[in-house]
């Protein structure tokens, strides 16, 4: 990835934060989920994390609440 994209990546995470953050009222960081990510050590781990956190959507229609599909 160049510089500029880099940078401009970064600029994107820091509002998205920064938005977060005015929105709840409370630093992504300091979010329960954010902090079960923080110590995860393998993509497997975040997986399972984020499956878990989908499952209440399985009560919608459509896909059964799975957020990611490995293929």
């Amino acid at each position: 990835m160049s510089d500029s994209s880099s940078s401009r990546l970064q600029l994107l995470f820091d509002t998205a934060l920064q938005s977060y953050e005015k929105q709840t009222g409370m630093k992504f960081v300091d979010h329960p989920l954010a902090r079960q990510l923080e110590i995860c050590h393998s993509i497997g781990s975040i997986m399972d994390i984020l499956q878990q956190q989908a499952r209440p959507l399985s009560a919608f229609p459509g896909d059964g609440g799975q957020v990611i599909t490995s293929e």
